[in-house]
């Protein structure tokens, strides 16, 4: 399927103004890039034009779509983000600080899905892989970080002395 050039048509057709079937579209994405080759094609390694554009656009509509309603389409989007994240040329793509796109993924983690909040932390995760050679800009997006992942672990009741 990857060879077939299946993750471009999905793209493409993904984001034509008629799209009807988004969330099925999504899904397909998250098990293509369960396959090093599929991942690859996401990242669009071999065109450095645009290399990342088809996870920049992905990762805009994972930070736009309103993740409060049942009928969210790009809420699988974290799934393929913890794939991508398991390479380290997709590590580097999320945490390149110029592209911001850690940056705009961490904001998600106060999502009510729990699906968006498994994706963000899987993908935190993922990217300290990458702390060794990557911590300067691990650093860069930890103001964002250290809230997003204490705040749950503090809960939201008060301590009474």
């Amino acid at each position: 399927m990857v060879q077939m050039r299946l993750i471009d048509t999905a793209m493409d057709v993904l984001y034509k103004p008629d799209c009807s079937v988004t969330p099925l579209l999504v899904m397909l994405l998250v098990n293509l890039t369960q396959l090093d080759a599929g991942i690859a094609s996401l990242l669009q390694i071999e065109d450095d034009k645009v290399r990342g554009l088809y996870v920049m656009k992905l990762v805009r509509s994972f930070c736009r779509t309103t993740h409060e309603s049942d009928d969210d389409a790009f809420e699988h989007v974290g799934s393929i983000l913890v794939n991508i994240s398991k390479q380290r040329a997709g590590r580097e793509l999320l945490l390149d600080p110029k592209r911001g796109l850690l940056k705009q993924i961490i904001r998600q983690f106060d999502s009510n899905s729990s699906l968006r909040k498994k994706g963000v932390s899987g993908t935190i995760r993922n990217c300290c892989f990458e702390a060794e050679n990557q911590l300067q800009n691990l650093l860069l997006v930890s103001e964002f970080l250290w809230p997003a992942l204490l705040l749950p672990v503090a809960g939201t009741r008060s301590i009474v002395t």
